[in-house]
């Protein structure tokens, strides 16, 4: 089957999954490429929170826009409405759907209108999935998508672009139709070095710690190996231009995309457990039963987030504490990101506590798991 034949096919299943047009659908070698390739179209001000990871902000900078930090909602740990960085010269708002938890979006939709600005939805925790409105129809003028490594089904590589056709500015609309299909295709070269992130990964975790990350880090700046993260995005630094996903991609993302109604299915069983038993643990989060990416819980202090996370790995269930640090996972210089973090105590708050649950285990880990947040409270 030819390229175009497999990314035609890929827009049908995508579309057939998410209850969209396949037309409206695009893909590119990272998420990250296809929000920079849109906002590349606009220049101000964008909207989006410090409590994220960096390849979300990267994006902003590297498409010579000017990042605003809005507070995160104590509800939903996503932008919060009632606290927006608004000015004149902002041009666009991302809204992220933080570990899968969808974020209701009739305020941000009826403020775009508006004040005529772009309404962008990260939806890389959630492949698939957009946020609608009671009509069924989605909220956002552009959706992104991941099927990244450590995302819903993961093909290691590729990221999707939606594109509503009704979005109020048809100009931006077809440039970004343009844009997006006019992008280069990955180099054979990088497409051959990502093809062995597998073995060369599971190779690199038989080295120690140390080892591991002094060699990961050496692969990666002779573009011997595609991490999920480069150091040089860590310093907001393009690790590659933007470009559609080689033949190969394609094929892994067709793959995995029958894969997400029971991978879906199973991971809302594990969000109900959770919910029923560590409500205690969510203080104002609002979760619903939804097939979540990562389940947050919040402990009193960052210390104690610290010691339930190893006491959890001692049962072998590996919680991650995404998205601790901001701009996760960590940057040297908060002047690179321009980020006062006196700007958003709510989300620095949040973000020293939180420790995020797998969803993808057994029913009987997830007990594991539980038992194991309850007995650090009885100690």
């Amino acid at each position: 089957m030819s390229y175009n034949e497999d990314e035609e096919k890929l827009r049908q299943k995508i579309a057939d999954f998410s209850e969209t047009n396949p037309e409206d659908w695009f893909f590119t070698y990272r998420a990250r490429y296809g929000i920079q390739t849109v906002l590349k179209l606009i220049h101000g001000e964008v909207i989006t929170q410090p409590m994220t990871c960096i390849v979300a902000v990267n994006p902003i900078l590297n498409s010579e826009n000017q990042p605003t930090y809005g507070e995160v909602s104590p509800q939903s740990l996503s932008l919060d409405y009632t606290k927006l960085p608004l000015s004149d010269k902002t041009k666009a708002i991302i809204i992220q759907h933080t570990y899968g938890i969808m974020q209701e979006l009739s305020s941000f939709r009826a403020l775009a209108d508006e004040k005529n600005i772009l309404l962008i939805e990260d939806s890389a925790h959630g492949l698939g999935r957009l946020a609608r409105d009671k009509e069924g129809q989605p909220f956002a003028d552009i959706s992104i998508h991941s099927f990244g490594i450590e995302k819903g089904v993961s093909s290691r590589f590729g990221g999707a672009v939606w594109l509503n056709p009704q979005m109020k500015n048809q100009e931006l609309y077809q440039s970004c139709k343009k844009a997006l299909n006019n992008l280069p295709y990955l180099s054979v070269y990088t497409s051959s070095v990502a093809r062995t992130f597998r073995p060369v990964n599971r190779l690199l975790y038989q080295f120690p710690l140390a080892t591991n990350i002094k060699l990961r880090h050496l692969l990666t700046q002779f573009h011997l190996f595609e991490p999920a993260i480069a150091m040089s995005e860590q310093k907001a630094q393009p690790f590659h231009q933007a470009s559609k996903p080689s033949g190969w991609m394609l094929q892994e993302m067709l793959n995995v995309i029958p894969e997400l109604k029971e991978n879906y299915s199973q991971r809302e069983k594990i969000v109900a457990l959770y919910l029923e038993e560590l409500s205690d643990y969510l203080e104002e989060i609002e979760i619903e039963i939804s097939p979540l990416l990562k389940f947050p819980v919040l402990f009193p202090t960052k210390a104690a987030a610290e010691i339930a996370k190893k006491a959890l790995e001692k049962e072998d269930i590996y919680a991650v504490r995404w998205y601790y640090p901001m701009f996760f996972p960590g940057i040297g210089d908060n002047s690179i990101y321009q980020y006062d973090s006196e700007t958003c105590p709510i989300a620095e708050n949040l973000s020293e506590r939180i420790l995020c649950l797998p969803t993808t285990i057994t029913q009987e880990e997830a007990q594991k798991a539980i038992q194991t947040i309850k007995d650090m409270r009885k100690s």
